[in-house]
């Protein structure tokens, strides 16, 4: 079996901050263990705690298949603080 993680991308709706990116996780995961895989390692504080207020629908223990993961990029932190 693969180590590829892949996430199914939906198209941004409009509510949702310029930059921002929805996926559905297909599989069961750790909470922080995806949002490495998508953040990235060595991101600010700031950053990382913008993934959480995203991310407020989704268990901080196992995310399940089939969930809404929100991914800021590095600006949209700037629209969410005016």
């Amino acid at each position: 079996m693969s180590e590829a993680y892949s996430l199914a991308y939906i198209p941004k709706p409009s509510s949702l901050h310029s930059g921002t990116h929805g996926y559905i996780n297909d599989r069961t995961t750790d909470y922080h263990s995806l949002k490495s895989r998508l953040m990235g390692m060595g991101i600010s504080l700031q950053r990382s705690d913008h993934f959480d207020v995203l991310n407020r629908h989704l268990r901080h223990s196992l995310v399940s298949p089939r969930q809404l993961v929100i991914v800021p990029d590095a600006y949209s932190l700037s629209y969410s603080l005016e």
